[in-house]
Parts: structure tokens; sequence; C-alpha cells
């Protein structure tokens, strides 16, 4: 029982240390888009979205990103993915996916 325990509690703190490492990359993502750095934003959106492959926000904001930095070709799939889970998004998402 008490290995059992130990499991699940180590199988939670590791479901809550990624949960956090997603948010603040997210955020770090976030804090670097809104300074006009979208290379270092890619860098963070794309972390995140691989701990995260099917978060809708993360791969909106790095198709985002990507638009404005200088791979702009790479944000097509990342908003695609989203257009495909839920066409409804973000009101933009047609926009952005006309420009990519």
């Amino acid at each position: 029982f008490r290995g059992c325990f130990m499991g699940a509690l180590l199988v939670l703190a590791f479901t809550t240390m990624q949960a956090q490492s997603f948010e603040s990359l997210m955020e770090k993502a976030d804090r670097y888009a809104a300074k006009g750095d979208h290379e270092n934003a890619v860098e963070n959106y794309l972390a995140a979205e691989l701990l995260n492959p099917g978060n809708m926000e993360a791969n909106y904001k790095l198709g985002k990103a990507y638009l404005i930095s200088h791979t702009k070709a790479k944000a097509l799939p990342y908003l695609q993915k989203v257009y495909a889970l839920k066409p409804d998004f973000h009101t933009e998402i047609n926009y952005y996916l006309a420009e990519a």
C-alpha cells in the first residue's frame, strides 16, 4: 500500500511540476511577445506546446508568433491544429490562417 501511495504521490508531483512548467513557459512567452521579442516568444511557446501538444492556446500563440518572426512558414501547422479542433477558438483565426 505504501509503495502505491508513494508512486501516486510522485505522479501527482510530476504532473503538478509539468503544469507549472507549462504555465510558466506560457507566461514567459507572453512577456516576450508583449515586448516584441518574437524569437524568444516562439522558443517558449514551442517548449510549452511540447509539454502540452493539444493545448489550443499554446498552438494559437505559437502560430501567431511564428507569423511575426523570421520563420513565418512554420506558423501554418499550429494554426491549422487549432482550427481543426475548434474553428471559433479566436475571432482572428481565419485572418492568421490566410497570412500563413
